[in-house]
Order: C-alpha cells, then structure tokens, then sequence
C-alpha cells in the first residue's frame, strides 16, 4: 500500500494514528474476506439495468464520473447489500482507468424515479458505512439533483451519521441552477453530456434510455453508455476485440486483471448476451410514499413534506 492511500487513512481520522491504524486494519480484512477486485454485480446480470449507476466520463482533473437516474433502474427496491455490490464493482473498475484522477470520484444522482424503497436512511447508513470505512477519502465531489420533497427527508436522516467533512463534498442542486453548476465543475463535453441525459430522462423517458447499455441506434445522437470520448477509449476497444474474435466472451479473465471494465449490461451486449429484455412498468412505482411507509424507513414525516424547507447551508446547496 503506498504513502497516497495511507494518509487518506489517516486523513480521515482526522490524523489520530491509533484510529487510522484501526480503520485500515479493518478495511484489509473486508478486501481480504469481500475480495472487491473480483466482486461483480450479479443483480444486474440476473436483471439488466438493475442498478443504472454507470461511469460514463472524467471531469477536467481526470476524476471518474458516475451517473445514475433511478428512472433508469429496473427494480422497486434495492437493499444494502445489492448497491454496495455494483458500486464496489464501479470504483474497482474506475480505479483501473489511465486518467490521473482515477482514485477519486465524482457521483451525480438524478432523483427522477426515485421512490423510498429504492433510497431510504437504513440503505444510506449501511452504504456510507462500508464506502467510509473501506474507501475514505476517495469521494471527490457528490452531486443530488431533480430532488423531490420527500428526499429532503430521507437527506436530513442521512446527514446524522456521515462524516462532516463528506457532507460538506454533498451538493444539492436546485433546477435552475443546474446548468451554471455542471458548466462550472465540467468541462464542455461532460456538461453537455449530463444536461442532456437529464433532458432525456426527466419525462416521458424512451425505452432507449432505458435500455442504456445499447448504445444510439444511429450516429449523431445522444449516446447514454456515456461521453464519446469515454466510450471511445474504454467502450469501443471491447467492441472491436469481440468483432475481432466473436468465439471468445470479455470478461475479467480474457482481459487482465489491470484493464477497466464498464456497466456489467455494457458488457454484457457486447458479448451478443442480451437480447429482447423485458422492462419494467413505470407505473409500478409509487412516488409519494405514505406516512406509514416513511416512518418504516426511518424518515421524519414533517422533514418529508410539500412545505419542507430545503436546506440553507452554502456547504450543501447550491
């Protein structure tokens, strides 16, 4: 392990040694007995587009940007267990990139579609609490857009046991503002890229952008496996290696242990593996949980209302 992850250790406890000492111990057991590098998502593989979450680019530093929109996400309820699944899955593979940046992330979530049973506080506890123990320090930059009222909720809830210093990395993005914000942390390419996946995903979404992991059907289009110039160096190899040798599946195997892998779906098309998926009914989803259902969650009814007042703090909107 060198100096750079280690002081991430120590920065995140604040540079006590005995308690870095501590977290690092604990986190070499979890690779050891977890086995991350190997780990894939098998919810996705079970039901394509299980977890939409996807790295689709890098902003200006080199950093790994990872996008989700729950509309995109073909299930009704996720569990701990199956997010921290695919998001290991993710970061393993982003930290497998060439680009400088590769060790932090940047993560955008699109709340359209979002309903309680797919992110609510016990899901949130439990993911903060294995990604902030086995991975500190690695978060760059958290961005939450399209937020409806009772996400206010679910973040007040949240908030409690995160680190301060990972609520501050938190930014709330109000509508209006969404294009000044993306402009100014991404460059042209990634920016465009987000405002109109956003565009795309926010009503009446096609069953194209649902199924992401196809591709456009025609050039000149919007593209939601991610930036050009991301599926030109990591998506478009894999492609021609498979047309080149169409007897022999990618897999972790076949390409090495050092080469980035993108969404288990992605990967799954180009191997010729998904053919007529099946998606689920969008009117299925209930948007507005009841009173019941978020006290079940852990949510404060009155922090999850119409007239909820969204957080005033410059560390965590903007």
């Amino acid at each position: 392990m060198d100096s750079v992850r280690l002081r991430r250790f120590l920065k995140a406890r604040k540079f006590v040694l005995n308690d870095a000492f501590k977290q690092l111990s604990s986190a070499i057991e979890w690779r050891r007995t977890y086995r991350p590098r190997q780990v894939d998502c098998t919810y996705c593989l079970q039901t394509p587009g299980f977890h939409g979450i996807r790295q689709v680019g890098f902003d200006p530093q080199g950093r790994p940007v990872l996008y989700a929109c729950f509309a995109q996400c073909q299930t009704l309820k996720n569990t701990a267990e199956d997010v921290i699944a695919h998001v290991v899955y993710l970061v393993e593979n982003a930290m497998r990139c060439d680009e400088p940046g590769k060790d932090q992330w940047i993560i955008i979530i699109d709340c359209t579609g979002l309903t309680l049973p797919c992110c609510n506080p016990k899901l949130g506890k439990q993911f903060n609490q294995t990604f902030g123990n086995c991975y500190p320090e690695h978060l760059a930059r958290f961005f939450l857009v399209h937020h409806n009222p009772f996400f206010q909720g679910i973040w007040k809830a949240i908030r409690v046991f995160v680190d301060p210093v990972t609520v501050k990395k938190v930014k709330l993005v109000r509508k209006e503002k969404i294009s000044k914000v993306f402009d100014e942390y991404f460059d042209a390419e990634m920016s465009e890229w987000l405002k109109t996946e956003l565009a795309l995903n926010k009503t009446n979404i096609t069953e194209a952008q649902r199924k992401f992991w196809e591709g456009p059907s025609q050039s000149g289009v919007h593209d939601p496996r991610g930036t050009a110039s991301y599926v030109a160096k990591y998506i478009t190899p894999l492609q021609n290696r498979r047309a080149a040798n169409p007897s022999q599946l990618i897999t972790r195997s076949s390409v090495g242990p050092q080469q980035h892998l993108p969404h288990p779906n992605l990967l799954q098309y180009v191997n010729g593996q998904l053919k007529n998926v099946q998606l689920i009914d969008l009117k299925a989803r209930k948007d507005k949980p009841t009173k019941q259902e978020l006290e079940m969650y852990g949510v404060n009814t009155e922090d999850a209302t119409e007239n909820a007042h969204e957080p005033e703090s410059d560390e965590s909107e903007e």
